[in-house]
C-alpha cells in the first residue's frame, strides 16, 4: 500500500507547551505535532504531511525553504514534532476545492517521498557503467535530471509483488481493534536499502528479476542489490526454496529484505561489507501472492541449511487490548539494535502471526531526530 504522504486529517486535541508563547502541541491521529498557537481548534480538518515528504516549491511552503522543503522529525522546546499540519485553506492554491476527511492529496499537491537510496543507486550506476561523455553530462543539472528520468523507466514489477512499505501505527488509530487478542510477531526494522529478488524457472528461459525499492535493475552492476545477489548466491537460494515448496515452473518465489552496511544510510551499523536480511518470503501462484510468516520462513531456511539471515526477531505481543498494544509497541520500538547494541533501533515491524496481511510499523522518533540532525549538518556542509 502506497503511503499517503499528504492527506486530510482531523485535529484530535491541543495541548499547551510550558513557556511557549507562539506555538502549541496538537495531536493528529497518533501523531504529535507543533503548530502555531490558535491556528487549529479541536475537531478542525487539516492537511497532514508525513515525515520524509518533500514539498513542492510553492509560495505556500516558503517557510520550509531553509529545510530544503523536507518534512523531518524535529524538536521544539523539548517537544518532538513528527510531521507537519497546515490549514485546509492552502488547498485552494492547488485547485482542490472539494475534499473530505481521509482524502489523499499527495499527487494533487505534488508531494514526493525523500529517497536518498534511489539517488545513490543511480550515482553508482553512473560511476560503474556510464561512458566518459555521459559522465560529463551528469555534471550539469538539466542533463542529469534527464538521465535520471530514463534510468527510472524500469519501474517496480507490482504485477508480481507489491513494494515493501508498512503503514505506521500512528495512522491506524481507527483500525487497531483488528490487532487485539491476536499473536503479533515483532521484528527489528533495519535502516538500509530495500531489495527484492524474484525467480521462476519457466519452461525454456528462467526469469530472474533484481529490484531496488522502486525499480528493476536490469543490468548487473556494482549496486548493493546486485553485489548481494552475487555474494550471497541469492539465485541458488531462490531455486532451492522454489524446489522445496514444490512450486510449478510458472510460479514465482520472492525474497524481500534489507541491505545494510558499507555506504548505505551512512553505515549506521558500522559494518565493513554489505549484509542482506530477509523480512518477506513470498510466492506468486497464478497471480495469488502468499506471504510466509517469520517462523514459517525460518523453518524452511533451517531445513535447507542455507546461510540466509532473517531480520532480528524481537518478541511477541499476545492477547492485549488497544492501550496495552500501543504501550508494548512503543516499548519494543525504542530498544537497542540487535545488529549494533551501541545504536538505538530504527523501530519495529509488527505482523499478525496467522494473518500476514495485517501489519504495521513503529518508527522510533528519537532515532529519526538524531539522524535527521546529522543529515541536516551534512547537507549544510555540502552547500
Amino acid at each position: 500500500m502506497e503511503r499517503k504522504l499528504a492527506s486530510i486529517r482531523q485535529v484530535n486535541r491541543r495541548m499547551e507547551i510550558p513557556k511557549a508563547e507562539n506555538i502549541e502541541m496538537i495531536f493528529v491521529d497518533g501523531w504529535q505535532l507543533i503548530a502555531k498557537k490558535g491556528e487549529f481548534k479541536t475537531g478542525d480538518l487539516c492537511v497532514f504531511f508525513e515525515v520524509d515528504s518533500i514539498l513542492p516549491i510553492n509560495p505556500v511552503f516558503a517557510f520550509m525553504e531553509r529545510r530544503k522543503f523536507k518534512v523531518k522529525t524535529a524538536k521544539f522546546m523539548k517537544q518532538i514534532s513528527q510531521g507537519l499540519a497546515l490549514p485546509t485553506s492552502i488547498l485552494k492554491d492547488f485547485n482542490i476545492i472539494e475534499f473530505k476527511l481521509g482524502d489523499d492529496v499527495t499527487e494533487a499537491i505534488g508531494v514526493t517521498k525523500y529517497d536518498p537510496e534511489a539517488n545513490r543507486i543511480i550515482i553508482e550506476k553512473m560511476r560503474a557503467n556510464y561512458p566518459w561523455w555521459k559522465k560529463i553530462l551528469f555534471r550539469y543539472k538539466y542533463t542529469r535530471n534527464v538521465i535520471k528520468y530514463y534510468e527510472r523507466k524500469s519501474s517496480f514489477p507490482s504485477d508480481i509483488v507489491k513494494k515493501t512499505d508498512e503503514e505506521r501505527i500512528q495512522n491506524m488509530t481507527l483500525s487497531l481493534d483488528n490487532y487485539v487478542k491476536k499473536v503479533i510477531d515483532i521484528t527489528e526494522k533495519l535502516d538500509g536499502q530495500s531489495a527484492t529478488y524474484i525467480y521462476r524457472p519457466n519452461y525454456l528461459f528462467p526469469e530472474v528479476i533484481v529490484c531496488s525499492r522502486n525499480q528493476i535493475l536490469k543490468n548487473p552492476n556494482n549496486s548493493s542489490c546486485w553485489t548481494i545477489f552475487r555474494k550471497d548466491k541469492i539465485l541458488n537460494k531462490l531455486k532451492q526454496i522454489h524446489k522445496q515448496l514444490k512450486l510449478g515452473r510458472k510460479d514465482y518465489i520472492i525474497f524481500q529484505g534489507e541491505i545494510i552496511g558499507m555506504s548505505i544510510q551512512k553505515n549506521k551499523y558500522k559494518l565493513n561489507d554489505y549484509h542482506f536480511y530477509l523480512f518477506n518470503l513470498k510466492t506468486n501462484i497464478k497471480g495469488n501472492v502468499k506471504q510466509y510468516g517469520y517462523h514459517e520462513s525460518g523453518i524452511i531456511i533451517h531445513k535447507l541449511e542455507m546461510n540466509l539471515k532473517q531480520v532480528p526477531f524481537t518478541g511477541t505481543i499476545d492477547m492485549c487490548n488497544t492501550e496495552q498494544l500501543i504501550k508494548s509497541v512503543k516499548s519494543c520500538g525504542e530498544l537497542k539494535s540487535n545488529i549494533n547494541p551501541d545504536l538505538q533501533a530504527e523501530g519495529i515491524v509488527c505482523r499478525v502471526r496467522d494473518e500476514q496481511q495485517l501489519s504495521f510499523k513503529y518508527i522510533n522518533p528519537k532515532f529519526r531526530l538524531k539522524w535527521d540532525k546529522i543529515a541536516g549538518k551534512d547537507e549544510q556542509s555540502n552547500d
